[in-house]
């Protein structure tokens, strides 16, 4: 759904270029460029992009791992500046640290490119322009191999920088950070951000505050919280406890989770797994508070 979002607004900008529209006329403008993409009659030229995001949908769709990487790598010759392919690469082509510093070179590059074109006049917005989102997807991949790696203060730092650049996190680098800020013990940072996003009660955001007051010491806090949690996922209690099969869990597409169901517990397990395996008595404080 992103990407047919950005594929989309590429288009739109290629339909638009040397149109001089005014104001007045963008609406018209826009309308027109709907109803012909809608009913195929668009007759704008492919750009590079629009040829580099197809093939790496062919990639996304492969049927094979083999297959997946020559068609990424044949994106990536039909636009080299595209950096969903670079991402998609990346760790099939390198291991270790030089993950890290290929990551590094993708991001400074496109950084340094957003930078010249005036984006970043933009900050807080991130996301809501189409040609920031991969940047702001490879933020994403950095932070999530930093936490890989161990690397808890880099990552806090990505995750920061990616709630400030897109105060509407898109992507959810809030759950994320907010986990990292909990390893921490940081009470003070933790509670500022949940009260950024007030109104999100989300097992993504309980689900490290519980583990934040039991790092803490503060049983009666974690226990209110645990509480929260068991209305708003009965699950969660059975699967940090181990008392669901794992198998079970094994079929579960957690590309999407539905609030409330099982596979909301697994996607907040995928975010903040690290966080728990830093705090290994807190099952058995849950268990046995959850009989």
């Amino acid at each position: 759904m992103q990407k047919d979002f950005e594929k989309i607004y590429s288009k739109l900008d290629t339909f638009m270029k040397d149109k001089n529209a005014t104001e007045k006329d963008m609406d018209a403008l826009i309308k027109a460029f709907i109803n012909q993409y809608n009913s195929g009659t668009l007759d704008v030229p492919e750009t590079k992009l629009d040829k580099a995001m197809a093939k790496f949908d062919e990639a996304l769709n492969a049927n094979s791992e083999k297959k997946a990487i020559k068609l990424a790598k044949e994106a990536l010759k039909l636009d080299p500046t595209y950096i969903d392919p670079k991402l998609f690469l990346i760790p099939y082509e390198y291991t270790g640290e030089d993950v890290l510093n290929e990551l590094d070179k993708v991001i400074e590059s496109e950084e340094k490119r957003l930078k010249k074109e005036g984006y970043f006049d933009n900050a807080g917005e991130f996301y809501t322009m189409w040609q920031t989102r991969p940047y702001m997807r490879a933020l994403e991949n950095k932070a999530m191999v930093l936490i890989q790696y161990g690397k808890m203060g880099l990552a806090r730092k990505v995750l920061e920088k990616m709630v400030k650049l897109n105060e509407n996190d898109n992507l959810g680098a809030r759950y994320m950070l907010a986990a990292v800020y909990a390893y921490f013990e940081d009470e003070k940072a933790f509670n500022k951000l949940i009260k950024k996003y007030k109104g999100d009660n989300s097992l993504s955001f309980l689900g490290s505050k519980l583990c934040l007051y039991y790092k803490l010491g503060d049983n009666k806090k974690a226990l209110e919280i645990l509480e929260e949690i068991k209305e708003i996922n009965p699950y969660f209690t059975e699967v940090i406890s181990k008392n669901i099969d794992v198998e079970e869990l094994d079929d579960l597409d957690i590309d999407y989770y539905q609030p409330g169901e099982i596979s909301e517990v697994i996607d907040f397990i995928v975010t903040a797994g690290f966080l728990y395996a830093s705090s290994l008595g807190l099952a058995d404080f849950i268990s046995k508070h959850s009989e």
